[in-house]
């Protein structure tokens, strides 16, 4: 299969095939594909499926078949109808080409700030992920005493690998939900240790953005972030705060809370200069975030939040897909700010060994952490 191709569900279609439209605009119904395969937009990427990526502009997935077409046959065939075998092949493909190429132009007419550019890039590191190893007689052992549907969610059509994770952006910022797969957003830490290497000698690790959204704030106004963004936001604000209020301040500061000291609040929005980002970001009627994204929130109070928010879910993919390039590693899951993957001990080391970082466009240089994630913990 080839690249640029929209690919429409066979939720949809329900003919037991996948339906995709390729550049050159021609239809073909296929039995499988590799999921990195499923692409959309103008640049080759991988991103997702329709039902991705039309919610991010407001838009819901219609059905490619028209209302009077789809009741007439729903008379005769009811709820599940095999479309392909129904109409037959010429029609539903013609059927289909008509519905495809209406809402290709439909996404091209609402994206106005080309923001599925940056999406596609941004989710080639979605259709990396792999099936991660699970401790299956572990696993079992713990299921007799906590069957929960976090934990039933590793479980597969094989034993000691669980499904890939599939994740949506249909949230309001474009915070990513699992759609499919482990539950890797809600499991506690205490359950990951389920997780394991799939070869002896390996690790599994984790990389973490520092800091992601205080910095993502920052840089909007500035050349470049210091590595520990708190203790030079301390160094501004001047009072006897410790670490962890200092943080709590920061999030309650930028996202509009009133339980934070005034005066703390005030000089933590100099710090990050919040008039400027809100007169060169915030000021038109339509929101966008720094990418694009078009942002809808309920109340006024909450376009910096979601503006900051939205833009660092786009820094974090496209960093990670920088972070991958070139490396000898096996990407798995992605919770929220943080990369899990699995490497040999001697690609830890030399990674441990570094200052990493990602240099993320136009903003700028984002710190990584790195540590060791589930039963190497």
């Amino acid at each position: 299969m080839s690249m640029n191709q929209v690919v429409l569900s066979q939720d949809v279609t329900n003919c037991g095939y996948d339906i995709c439209i390729t550049q050159d605009n021609k239809i073909r119904t296929i039995k499988s594909y590799d999921e990195s395969d499923k692409v959309i937009g103008r640049s080759d990427f991988h991103a997702g499926e329709l039902m991705d990526v039309l919610p991010v502009f407001g838009q819901e997935l219609e059905h490619p078949m028209s209302k009077s077409i789809y009741e007439s046959y729903r008379s005769i065939y009811g709820e599940k109808i095999d479309w392909l075998r129904a109409l037959g092949k010429h029609k539903f493909v013609s059927s289909i080409a008509e519905y495809l190429r209406d809402t290709k132009s439909t996404i091209e007419e609402l994206d106005e700030k080309n923001y599925i550019d940056t999406l596609i890039r941004g989710r080639k590191v979605l259709g990396e992920l792999r099936r991660a190893n699970v401790d299956f007689e572990e696993l079992e052992k713990e299921l007799k005493v906590k069957n929960t549907s976090n934990l039933t969610s590793l479980l597969s059509d094989t034993a000691g690998i669980c499904d890939v994770v599939r994740y949506s952006h249909e949230s309001q910022t474009g915070r990513m939900t699992v759609k499919n797969g482990p539950r890797v957003l809600l499991l506690s830490k205490e359950d990951r240790r389920f997780f394991m290497p799939g070869r002896d000698g390996n690790v599994l690790a984790q990389v973490d953005f520092v800091s992601l959204e205080p910095r993502v704030t920052y840089l909007l106004t500035h050349e470049s972030s210091p590595r520990d963004i708190y203790e030079e936001m301390g160094k501004a604000v001047g009072e006897d705060v410790s670490r962890a209020k200092l943080k709590i301040a920061t999030i309650s500061s930028l996202y509009g809370s009133s339980h934070v000291d005034s005066k703390i609040s005030k000089k933590i929005h100099e710090f990050f200069a919040i008039n400027k980002i809100t007169r060169e970001y915030l000021n038109e009627e339509r929101l966008f975030n720094l990418y694009g994204r078009p942002l809808n929130p309920e109340d006024n109070r909450l376009r910096l939040s979601h503006f900051v928010q939205s833009t660092a879910v786009d820094v974090a993919l496209l960093g990670f897909s920088k972070f991958i390039e070139g490396k000898d590693l096996i990407p798995y899951f992605m919770i929220h700010d943080s990369l899990v993957f699995e490497c040999d001990k001697n690609s830890y080391e030399e990674l441990k060994n570094q200052q990493l970082y990602v240099d993320v466009e136009p903003l700028g240089r984002f710190y990584l952490e790195l540590s060791k994630f589930g039963k190497d913990i």
